[in-house]
């Protein structure tokens, strides 16, 4: 049975799934801080599932879900190998792999995870033992303040080796009240300096980007080439539903950032780059607002 937790604020009701018992128990993101959606002012539900269509592959992301991307551990541990994934546990590297591959099937030791909540926050923790020199400790922290929501990351390297070549990003599956992507959506991204060439299908507006007309495949682009000053990251609004939904790189300056999506769900991904010797500890902050237009 899937396992949640309701948050509240005076705008904001947000479900949060348990570590492990809730509804993702796989291998690809961080199960602390899984926030399948989040309703505005009662009416207006922000997130969906990664994929709708059964038949379709899916890492079974919903909603407001972070991940790392860290393959070094993976690509030294060798076949029948052990190696550290942050805020999921220790996995067992499948033969014929070297890397991790969200796609994957990976046996799992789940890290030690331990929360404790208030009517509005809710604090994480994830204990993983160290691997072949790899070790790392995180903390969260999720709270809703009126019509916003902030997660607040702490990771501190526990082993021998550092952590380099490693980022942390948020996947945001989004949608506004379950209207599939079309053209009705506004997805603006100021923090980009140069777009790199648009998927066919997706065009550019003064501000961002919105597709052409609804589609069935999916698309992707990111780049690194991107800027860093006060509000948002990326806005996406609907405007017939009067509702926007955006993310602040409250206190870091961002590595990149890339947007993926299908017909019915948008993902804007803001990147961290996590870069700790043995014993230190970095500490984050991102920010989603949810409004009315």
């Amino acid at each position: 049975m899937h396992e949640c937790i309701y948050l509240r604020s005076s705008r904001l009701l947000a479900k949060v799934a348990l570590p492990g018992r809730g509804i993702y128990a796989q291998h690809r993101f961080d199960y602390t801080a899984f926030v399948p959606d989040v309703v505005l002012d009662g009416k207006h539900v922000v997130g969906v599932p990664e994929q709708i269509i059964p038949a379709r592959w899916t890492s079974y992301g919903a909603g407001f879900c972070s991940g790392f991307n860290w393959q070094t551990p993976a690509r030294e541990a060798g076949m029948g190998g052990m190696f550290l994934q942050p805020g999921v546990g220790v996995l067992t590297q499948k033969p014929g792999k070297t890397d991790w591959d969200i796609r994957g099937s990976y046996g799992i030791r789940m890290a030690d995870f331990t929360w404790e909540r208030s009517e509005s926050a809710m604090s994480f923790a994830a204990e993983s033992p160290v691997v072949s020199g790899f070790g790392a400790a995180l903390r969260k922290v999720l709270s809703l303040q009126g019509n916003a929501m902030t997660v607040t990351t702490t990771l501190t390297n526990t082993g021998d080796r550092p952590i380099r070549e490693c980022e942390e990003y948020n996947h945001n599956f989004l949608a506004i009240d379950g209207h599939p992507f079309d053209e009705g959506y506004l997805l603006d991204l100021p923090m980009i300096e140069r777009y790199p060439e648009m998927p066919e299908g997706v065009l550019r507006t003064p501000g961002g980007i919105r597709l052409a007309a609804p589609r069935r495949e999916p698309f992707f682009f990111r780049t690194d080439d991107v800027r860093h000053s006060p509000g948002p990251c990326w806005t996406l609004t609907r405007p017939d539903e009067g509702v926007r939904v955006s993310e602040e790189a409250a206190d870091f300056a961002p590595k990149g950032v890339a947007v993926w999506g299908i017909e019915h769900v948008m993902s804007p991904e803001v990147f961290y780059d996590v870069q700790l010797l043995s014993g230190q500890s970095a500490t984050w902050t991102r920010r989603w607002v949810f409004d009315n237009v």
